[in-house]
């Protein structure tokens, strides 16, 4: 009887037992809000206006999600940007960081009318069995991805974190 083989995932079990240090988390708990910008010209949630010609904001309680109207997008998920600061990273952190900084290559994925970037974000990184970590923010009445691939925001310096694009905006 041939063993089967198991699959490999990076994740925190797997990853050499080294000593982090967390106190650049609690600094940077401390220091939000000192450095406030102008909310001039910024919505209910302080963040910047819809510019002209964009898709207008949808409240996520105010949505429904219709499966009969089923589009595709393509999803990338890369840390490529750390390659270049790896001596910011995280002690302990580097195994976590892909060889050509890729965690997910472009992906055709299907989505409903209706459904959020952090909707078909979460379902990719579930079925792809790839980590990730996220918390609803009622200030901006959004979700907040913390951490991929178990690399999180401040892990590479204290304005490193997850962004995202949809069409090049």
């Amino acid at each position: 009887m041939k063993r089967e083989e198991k699959e490999e995932f990076l994740d925190a079990e797997t990853v050499e037992d080294k000593e982090i240090d967390y106190s650049k988390y609690e600094e940077r708990k401390s220091s939000v809000g000192q450095n406030e910008e102008s909310t001039e010209n910024q919505d209910q949630y302080h963040t910047d206006l819809i510019p002209e010609g964009m898709p207008a904001s949808v409240e996520p309680e105010n949505t429904e999600v219709d499966t009969s109207s089923e589009e595709v997008c393509y999803l990338s998920i890369s840390c490529d940007t750390i390659l270049d600061n790896m001596d910011d990273l995280t002690p302990g952190k580097e195994s976590m960081v892909p060889s050509d900084g890729v965690i997910l290559p472009e992906t055709e994925v299907s989505f409903y009318e209706g459904e959020s970037v952090f909707d078909v974000l979460q379902r990719v990184t579930k079925n792809n069995r790839i980590h990730m970590e996220s918390s609803f923010t009622p200030k901006y009445n959004s979700a907040y991805v913390e951490g991929i691939n178990n690399l999180y925001e401040f892990d590479c310096g204290k304005l490193s974190g997850w962004m995202y694009e949809v069409n090049g905006w």
